[in-house]
C-alpha cells in the first residue's frame, strides 16, 4: 500500500495500535526527509522517482 494512504488508513481506522502509527508516521517522516533532501541537493529526477515508487502524496 502506498505510504500515504498507510498512514491515512491507520490515522482512521479505530482499531489501530498506537504503536502502529508511531512506527508508519516515523516511516512517512523518514521518506519525507530523504525526497526533501534530494530536491535540495538538485536531484529533482532521483526525488520524482521516490515520490513515485513510494506512493507519497504531496
Amino acid at each position: 500500500m502506498p505510504t500515504t494512504r498507510l498512514y491515512h488508513f491507520l490515522l482512521e481506522d479505530h482499531y489501530t495500535r498506537r504503536d502502529e502509527v508511531e512506527q508508519v508516521s516515523k516511516l512517512y517522516i523518514e521518506r519525507l526527509t530523504e525526497i526533501a533532501s534530494l530536491l535540495q541537493n538538485g536531484d529533482a529526477q532521483e526525488a520524482e522517482k521516490l515520490i513515485k515508487q513510494w506512493g507519497i502524496e504531496l
